[in-house]
């Protein structure tokens, strides 16, 4: 069956096949993305295609096409393919000595052709030549094969290796044939070569296409990978900046906090009071309500420091901040304006009802008993109350009353509480 085989018909099939595959990858250039080597492997078709129907035609135009030309197109397909490989694989496409080869192979080529005219000994160079250059398009691919992609870069190897393995078959076949004169001899091994010309062309070409795709698949695998990367790294990025956020906030809130904060009692202390102040004004009057305003001062709180130490007089400063903290309401607030004289701010309360809040403070400090170790000791305190009007935008007239009345709370005999009153410019000391 394989002698029935038309040969130059196969030829041709070959030579339709390589151009096919030819005008694919050149188009394929002109459309998608390629890699370095990928237009050399495009022009080695096209010189494949060329050399195969040159073959097919030899005998019907003359030799000196299919046999000068021919061989010449088989050099640059060869040098092409080595070149396109080496490339594609990372390294130095162009080699000296591989130029020097095929230039010396053209020559021994036409020496054989026009002075020695042996048929036998020029188709053993062709096929050496051949089977060589395969195994040197090869190497690369055995080389440089990277991880996670051997396949591809395997079975190119493979189809090259196979082809040199056939050339020098067919190099051991051809020495044994005597009187071989055509390339055209019908035998089953001949057949065989010739077959498995059609098979390389086909495998060859796969291995561009394979070689090629996977190599596309790394890629978008590792700039899946990378993005993937990116945006773990830019989410964490973002819960450390979230984070850092928060912990700055946390501590301008701090800050914030120690900046209205008295360090001693844990009250407000000046700056946090008159924050406040404005902002109940305000408050008052935007929903026209009551305000009032009491100044406290302790009562010869400079003789406790005296003759029980300043340890002592900080420890009833504190004792002081709680006795008040617990007799006031929530919503009032109370600070420390300096030294041993505080502020209560009472919202929504008219005259009358802080003064009975007052009173009641003021008894709640006297029968509060400061000890310090084993001396127990009480405070007394003098209350100076103000109620705020419409006209006083800022606090400042409501706190400067408040503190004119503690002065006449001073002046009555300390530990009392006296009222002052805008209308009327009078303070009362019940």
């Amino acid at each position: 069956m394989l002698e029935l085989l038309d040969f130059r018909t196969l030829f041709f099939a070959d030579a339709l096949i390589a151009g096919a595959f030819a005008a694919i990858m050149f188009g394929i250039m002109r459309t998608r993305k390629t890699y370095p080597g990928y237009g050399s492997w495009a022009w080695a078709e096209l010189a494949f295609a060329v050399l195969l129907l040159l073959q097919a035609v030899r005998g019907l135009v003359g030799n000196f096409g299919p046999v000068v030309l021919g061989n010449v197109a088989a050099c640059c397909a060869m040098v092409l393919l080595a070149q396109g490989i080496r490339s594609f694989c990372g390294e130095r496409s162009r080699n000296l000595w591989i130029y020097i080869a095929s230039a010396a192979f053209l020559c021994g080529v036409l020496y054989l052709y026009y002075i020695s005219e042996n048929f036998r000994i020029r188709t053993l160079l062709v096929s050496s030549y051949l089977a060589g250059m395969t195994v040197y398009a090869a190497l690369p691919l055995l080389r440089r094969a990277p991880k996670g992609r051997q396949y591809g870069y395997a079975f190119a190897a493979a189809v090259l290796l196979f082809a040199a393995l056939i050339g020098i078959v067919r190099v051991l076949v051809l020495a044994r044939m005597a009187n071989m004169t055509t390339l055209f001899f019908r035998t089953p091994i001949n057949t065989v070569f010739y077959l498995t010309d059609l098979m390389f062309i086909i495998g060859i070409s796969f291995s561009f296409s394979l070689l090629t795709n996977e190599r596309y698949v790394a890629e978008l695998r590792d700039a899946n990978l990378s993005l993937a990367h990116e945006m773990e790294e830019r989410q964490k990025t973002e819960r450390d900046l979230r984070s850092e956020v928060t912990e700055r906030k946390a501590l301008e809130g701090r800050l914030k906090e120690l900046v209205v904060t008295d360090a001693l009692t844990g009250l407000l202390n000046r700056r946090g009071l008159l924050e406040v102040l404005k902002d109940e004004v305000q408050r008052a009057y935007r929903f026209n309500s009551p305000l009032t305003v009491l100044v406290l001062d302790l009562d010869n709180f400079k003789d406790v420091n005296d003759n029980y130490g300043h340890a002592a007089g900080d420890q009833a400063l504190c004792s002081f901040a709680n006795a008040c903290r617990v007799s006031l309401r929530v919503v009032d607030t109370i600070g420390r304006s300096g030294g041993d004289e505080f502020v209560v701010l009472l919202p929504a309360t008219d005259i009358d009802a802080a003064g009975v809040a007052a009173e009641k403070l003021r008894l709640a400090v006297e029968s509060n008993a400061v000890r310090v170790g084993t001396v127990s000791f009480s405070l007394t305190v003098s209350i100076g109350l103000a109620s705020w009007t419409a006209g006083d935008v800022s606090g400042d007239l409501v706190l400067a009353e408040a503190d004119r009345a503690l002065y006449a709370a001073k002046e009555a005999g300390r530990n009392c509480t006296c009222l002052a009153s805008r209308s009327t410019g009078l303070v009362v000391c019940p």
